[in-house]
């Protein structure tokens, strides 16, 4: 069900409880891509400060997507192959890899994925296998005791992940025919954010107490902002040509990819100002993930 309607919205709310902000920061991990023939060069782990800058050991050929567990012990990942499209978890040190999902038939690959803030479910697309994005997707929820997925939202974007609520009420999302942001429950109701501005709407993320999300629109110009859950209160942060913007675990700094051919990782504090580069190299790295530390 779809439910026209941004402003003062209610939603249900889930039993798998959330994180909060009083989470400590970690690692960043981030997708860096190489040359021009490889899907994914795979994927970085560096200190918030800019030390430590690695590749995560024994990852899968063409890793993407990095999304740390709530608890920081895991990453959560999608690897593409000839043969089929898998999400897989995978600890900091390249130990304990295991394979969540993985499909080989037509139009059943997963995507990008999302976990639930108590760790015992994850957010996906599926569809139709495009490179390293789906077409075609719908959002599913996964049990990963059960192994059982039910379909939550149609017609979603393959091309940006979705993003649960600390608070497990919600999932964002990007609509696939108009690419607005959307948020849905886990029984299928959604609704539409409306945020005024023009272009494809992409990489939403919570703050730590689920009251706002950032996102970045791609038009002639890249821009991010931030806007509440219930439709109110949107602003511009940081600077055009930053995208891909997600939160600290204690919710007082950003962590966000600037450039948009040979993109580099950079930090700042929650309201955009003192900003920091962690990474200089030719790759082009995006999509990072701050790890929460108990």
């Amino acid at each position: 069900m779809l439910v026209a309607v941004a402003v003062g919205t209610a939603l249900g709310a889930d039993r798998d409880a959330g994180a909060t902000s009083s989470a400590r920061n970690g690692l960043i991990a981030f997708q860096a891509y190489g040359e021009t023939t490889k899907p994914s060069d795979g994927i970085y782990l560096v200190n918030a400060d800019g030390s430590g800058l690695h590749r995560l050991p024994r990852q899968l050929p063409n890793s993407a997507e990095p999304r740390w567990s709530p608890d920081g012990t895991t990453l959560l990942l999608l690897t593409v192959t000839k043969s089929a499209q898998s999400l897989y978890t995978i600890e900091p040190d390249g130990t304990s890899r295991r394979f969540v999902i993985s499909a080989k038939l037509p139009g059943r690959a997963p995507g990008y994925a999302s976990w639930s803030p108590g760790g015992r479910m994850i957010a996906f697309a599926r569809g139709r296998a495009c490179g390293q994005i789906v077409c075609g997707a719908n959002l599913y929820v996964l049990d990963l005791a059960t192994r059982r997925a039910r379909k939550v939202a149609s017609d979603v974007s393959g091309t940006t992940p979705p993003a649960w609520a600390p608070d497990g009420r919600r999932i964002a999302y990007t609509g696939r025919a108009d690419g607005h942001l959307y948020l849905t429950t886990l029984k299928g109701r959604s609704i539409r954010i409306f945020v005024g501005q023009p272009g494809l709407i992409a990489y939403p993320s919570w703050t730590p107490t689920s009251r706002s999300l950032a996102f970045t629109i791609f038009a002639a110009q890249t821009r991010s902002f931030v806007i509440d859950a219930d439709g109110r209160n949107l602003h511009r942060i940081l600077h055009t040509d930053d995208a891909a913007v997600a939160w600290s675990p204690d919710g007082r700094s950003l962590v966000f990819a600037r450039g948009t051919r040979s993109g580099d990782i950079y930090v700042a504090a929650s309201d955009g100002s003192h900003v920091t580069r962690l990474t200089h190299n030719a790759r082009d790295e995006t999509l990072p993930d701050w790890q929460s530390v108990p």
